[in-house]
């Protein structure tokens, strides 16, 4: 929902979106903003209902608290507000106002009730049961507040005076016509973070704390900001903010009354041009050390847009779309933002906020580009250290996977060589086995050669001995002796007498020829035998040293094309890496520089 109206010479607004963590689970939008304006006056109102569990009516607690606080508002004006009463006694008006605010969204939520009771589906299921006990026991009869829990800010302006009062977070923001922004209510230092006072404490009333400005007589404003009831901190603040720049006096109306352990200080203040609020949706958008600034400048532009737009529509969209941004982008909580800003156009002021915001734009910008500085600076050194550490790590391995493919290459070929001087020595001793093996049978056929040649002497001698025998015989025979029989057997007689002794000792020179042959066969066979034995162990040996040749120049191959293919690897995998965190770095380098140059221009 959204309002922007322009009536009695103020704009008033009002608008309120939801959140973008609510519409991914599906959540509610738990704020609330209204506004009002008539011919005299004009009232926002902004209500955050709380998000925890137990609050699980707070979109409709919130939406109570903003509709009915204008209502009662518009009561106490429009029935019976005096402003010559209300110069009087401010601060009663204003507490009984709270009062009335209070009272009447206590009884608007009684009857939601009543209408609506609990039902066990509506109660979240994270609750404990100790506390849905509550909800439904009788033990806690106004435990059911609770669920509707949520904060207030309720802004009034008219042309010569204003109040605004506030319970909760959430903040308010004051413009005056001496181009100062402040947020006037006292701050409630029991919010933060996640915590806030709520319309659901059972001291409710206590903790509102409210600011109120009026005109004096003599067209000066007196503004006053008056703390909870709970807390007594004094507002601190320089000596010149005390007054307004018209007056020269640092003499300033500072009085500090207690009543019910309220403090409040009263200030001279320029004319207020405009207030704004925002729930904290707004603020949260922002980071913590640079809120309060941001804020500021957030409504010096809201000022400006609202009084530089030609159409009020025009501005309303342009605080839409800064409220939706925020929803999204920022918090992505709810997000409501209302304002009451004075028609009356104010050049000066305008220019003033104009420079304001360009100066505080800038220096945000200046502000932000240092902190991208600082940032940039620690991830180059961040990618410095791992540039350094992967480098490092790829240098190591690919000197170690070189080492490797050159140590093994070496010694691949070192093998190789030990087995071409183990079979050059091989070889050299086989020939020389043979040579040895070889005159050794040269020998031995020389001897045996002889010795056959004293075999043939022998037997060719035996024959033509047996031939002149058998000659002699036959010639005997045949010659006609009277008796041939007795005549051979006298031959053989002494052919056998004769020739016994020789018989005998050729034979023997015979028989021991034979044997020697036969020996010269034995050496010949045990020769070979012992040679093919020594050749056998030779290509035994030999076959064994290049086995294990072959296994270890596998083994180093195979540690060889490891190595090659890691240092493939890192050359293609860690290279390229280190390569882009170079390119990285370097561009970081630049984007520095480039920052730096900017923030010194």
């Amino acid at each position: 929902m959204g309002y922007l109206k322009a009536m009695a010479g103020l704009y008033s607004y009002s608008y309120t979106t939801l959140g973008g963590s609510h519409k991914k689970r599906n959540k509610p939008c738990q704020d609330f903003s209204s506004d009002y304006t008539c011919d005299d006056f004009s009232i926002i109102a902004v209500s955050d209902g709380h998000g925890s569990s137990k609050h699980f009516r707070s979109d409709v607690g919130s939406k109570l608290a903003a509709q009915g606080s204008i209502e009662e508002v518009r009561k106490v004006i429009e029935n019976d507000f005096d402003l010559v009463n209300f110069k009087e006694n401010p601060r009663k008006i204003i507490e009984n106002l709270i009062e009335n605010v209070y009272k009447r969204w206590k009884n608007d939520i009684s009857n939601h009730m009543t209408e609506n009771p609990f039902t066990e589906e509506e109660i979240p299921e994270d609750l404990d049961e100790a506390t849905k006990e509550k909800f439904f026991g009788t033990l806690y009869p106004y435990y059911y507040i609770s669920a509707y829990g949520a904060t207030l800010m309720v802004g009034v302006m008219a042309e010569d005076y204003y109040f605004a009062f506030h319970i909760g977070d959430g903040k308010a923001v004051f413009l005056y016509e001496d181009g100062k922004i402040e947020q006037s209510i006292p701050w409630d230092e029991a919010c933060y973070i996640n915590v806030t006072t709520s319309l659901s404490d059972t001291n409710a009333v206590d903790n509102f704390r409210y600011c109120y400005g009026y005109k004096t007589d003599d067209e000066r404003f007196v503004e006053v900001g008056v703390e909870k009831n709970t807390k007594i901190t004094k507002k601190q603040c320089e000596s010149d903010n005390l007054l307004s720049n018209e007056i020269q006096s640092k003499e300033a109306i500072e009085d500090t009354l207690e009543d019910k352990s309220r403090k409040e200080t009263e200030y001279i203040k320029a004319k207020v041009m405009a207030i704004f609020m925002g729930s904290d949706g707004v603020d949260d958008s922002y980071r913590v050390g640079d809120n309060e600034e941001s804020l500021m400048n957030l409504y010096r532009n809201t000022y400006l847009i609202l009084m530089k737009k030609e159409h009020i529509d025009e501005a309303k969209k342009s605080i839409e779309l800064q409220a939706d941004k925020f929803a999204e982008l920022g918090s992505q909580d709810d997000v409501s933002m209302a304002g009451l800003v004075r028609v009356e156009k104010n050049d000066e002021l305008i220019d003033l906020f104009h420079n304001q915001y360009l100066e505080a734009e800038k220096a945000k910008e200046l502000e932000k580009k240092q902190e991208q500085i600082e940032e940039k600076s620690y991830h180059l050194s961040q990618l410095q250290v791992i540039y350094d550490e992967k480098n490092t790590a790829f240098i190591k391995n690919k000197v170690a996977s070189e080492r490797i493919i050159n140590d093994n290459t070496r010694k691949i070929r070192e093998i190789k060589e030990d087995y071409r001087n183990f079979d050059k020595e091989n070889q050299k001793a086989k020939a020389q086995d043979w040579e040895e093996y070889n005159n050794f049978l040269l020998k031995i056929s020389d001897k045996i050669k002889e010795k056959n040649q004293e075999i043939e002497k022998y037997e060719l001698e035996k024959n033509l001995e047996a031939d002149d025998y058998q000659k002699d015989l036959e010639i005997k025979y045949f010659d006609g002796e009277d008796n041939p029989i007795l005549k051979v057997l006298a031959v053989l007689s002494k052919f056998k007498s004769s020739n016994l002794l020789y018989i005998s000792q050729d034979e023997k020179r015979y028989n021991k020829n034979r044997k020697a042959i036969s020996d010269y066969y034995e050496k010949i066979r045990k020769n070979q035998e012992a040679y093919n034995a020594r050749l056998k162990e030779m290509d035994e040996k030999e076959n064994t040293f290049l086995k294990k040749s072959e296994e270890k120049i596998l083994t180093l191959k195979e540690e060889k094309d490891r190595a090659k293919e890691k240092l493939s690897l890192l050359m293609e995998n860690e290279a390229k890496e280190i390569e882009a965190l170079g390119k990285k770095i370097n561009m970081l380098k630049e984007e520095i520089a480039s920052l730096k140059s900017d923030t010194e221009n």
